[in-house]
């Protein structure tokens, strides 16, 4: 008998909503579980059994114990809060040992009441799967352990606890440089056209090998990336200013992520498997989301696999209405690639599922970003917006939490008149003494930039042509100056002329 990996000793389970206990056991094992002190009875099914216990209220102290008769799990110490799953790929993986101000908030955590679960990142279910699994823990009131916490999700958590008076839990389960696509089971993406091309393409990619094939392109590949990185490191030593192709020339070809196969982690619904579906269904209030980068290469299906991936999560964690709140992707580039506007084709994306999905929020990070720092350092703003989110949405504390929005515009004569939602009070410019990043075009191909000013809740633009489009900041990277009062930046948009 075996409890799933994430029901540990300080662990924290959700407040008011029904809890739910699984693991795995001997086929038709009678489990008996106690929790708070309300027992509950199931037999086995398939090897693995769920109970469902009623709601219970916030507190700490409560004790589990799951038995099949033969032996007796217990785990102690068990707060009952609020709990929040913080996926994605490496901007939310970014731990607060890497991120800005550092030491200012490993003390914090350390006093804090935040309790962390950090789902094992592992390639494949061997033996190794395992006993990281086993090893794993719930942290919390230490400042060494705080340290692989994800900076964003502490933040998030940090703003929660001063202002809900809670024990709050983060279970952390994101991997840098994932697709979205890795995050959702098999057949769920065969569903759908759009998203079967993922499909159609890690099939291809394998294309008929062996799994011991597999498995030994793989090594191979791991042996040539630990010298790979190990140049890399050389070069930039010797070449902090060295350019992306300079570093290549000198290590070599990069290969990551490497062949794909059983045991590549990238794999198709590689992190669906080997983590997302080890926490699920585990009881939560909901989803804090940071990825995207990845998917700017194949951009034109994020709209299809991120809607997807919010209705699937859902599923997995059994409850339809379960709040998602993402972060829509900053700013970034490097400084010596072309513009190929691709991130905000994902970021019109992430906006367009809060319009589509109820219970979708997005946190608009324009301004989060850095030119050639695809992991910006300061998450304070992201997870504080994200916060924002949740506290005004979920818990229903007004926080004037929506970030700027397009929502129509209009021409007369030679003026263009673009009007924003969620201004508090009007539009509002940091610097400069005229917006930033709008560009108009008469025939939705050749966009030209606009001279624009602000009145209002509106941005009015002169010309003498009849316009068809308008957009804001249609860039990867550039300067962002325009910002409602609450101080959160107006998001990027491409609108066509009804």
């Amino acid at each position: 008998m075996r409890l799933a990996a994430v029901f540990k000793d300080n662990m924290v389970l959700q407040r008011d909503k029904e809890i739910r206990i699984f693991g795995s056991c001997n086929e038709g094992d009678e489990i008996v579980v106690t929790l708070a002190g309300v027992t509950v009875k199931t037999k086995s099914k398939g090897g693995r059994f769920l109970v469902a216990f009623p709601p219970i209220e916030k507190q700490t102290g409560v004790e589990l114990y799951v038995t099949n008769g033969l032996e007796t799990i217990t785990r102690k110490n068990i707060a009952v809060g609020e709990v929040w799953l913080a996926g994605g790929q490496s901007n939310m993986e970014l731990s607060i040992a890497n991120a800005k101000d550092a030491d200012k908030y490993l003390e914090l955590a350390e006093k804090s009441d935040i309790r962390y679960y950090n789902v094992p990142r592992m390639e494949y279910k061997n033996d190794e799967f395992y006993e990281a699994e086993k090893n794993s823990e719930w942290t919390f009131h230490s400042k060494e352990k705080a340290r692989e916490w994800s900076a964003v999700a502490f933040h998030f958590a940090k703003m929660l606890e001063e202002e809900l008076d809670l024990t709050i839990g983060i279970i952390g389960c994101n991997l840098g440089g994932t697709s979205a696509s890795l995050w959702v089971d098999r057949e769920t993406l065969s569903s759908d056209p759009v998203t079967n091309r993922y499909v159609i393409d890690y099939d291809n990619k394998v294309g008929g090998k062996t799994a011991e094939e597999q498995k030994k392109e793989y090594d191979d590949y791991k042996e040539y990336s630990k010298e790979w990185n190990k140049k890399l490191g050389e070069f930039y030593a010797e070449n902090p200013g060295g350019s992306w192709d300079e570093a290549l020339k000198y290590a070599g070809e990069n290969r990551w992520p490497g062949p794909m196969g059983l045991t590549n982690p990238f794999r198709l619904s590689g992190l669906y498997d080997i983590m997302l579906s080890r926490v699920a269904p585990f009881a939560i209030r909901g989803f804090i989301y940071y990825q995207g980068e990845e998917d700017t290469a194949v951009c034109e299906r994020y709209d299809a696999v991120f809607n997807m991936l919010i209705k699937a999560w859902r599923r997995y964690f059994m409850d339809e209405s379960l709040p998602f709140i993402c972060v829509s992707l900053p700013m970034f580039w490097y400084h010596d690639a072309p513009d190929d506007k691709t991130w905000p084709v994902v970021r019109q994306a992430q906006q367009n599922a809060a319009k589509k999905n109820k219970g979708v929020y997005t946190a608009v990070a324009l301004d989060c970003g850095e030119i050639d720092n695809i992991h910006p350092t300061d998450k304070l703003p992201v997870g504080q917006r994200l916060a924002l989110l949740a506290l005004d949405k979920v818990y229903k504390i007004a926080k004037n939490a929506d970030a700027p929005e397009f929502c129509g515009f209009s021409q007369s004569g030679n003026e263009v008149r673009i009007t924003f939602k969620n201004t508090c009070g009007g539009l509002v410019l940091k610097f400069n003494d005229k917006p930033i990043g709008f560009e108009i075009s008469d025939d939705g191909e050749s966009f030209t930039p606009a001279d624009a000013e602000i009145s209002s809740d509106d941005v009015i633009i002169k010309t003498d042509k009849m316009i068809t489009d308008v957009r804001y900041q249609w860039v990867n990277y550039g300067e962002v100056n325009l910002f409602g009062k609450n101080g959160l930046p107006a998001a990027s948009f491409w609108a066509k002329l009804n």
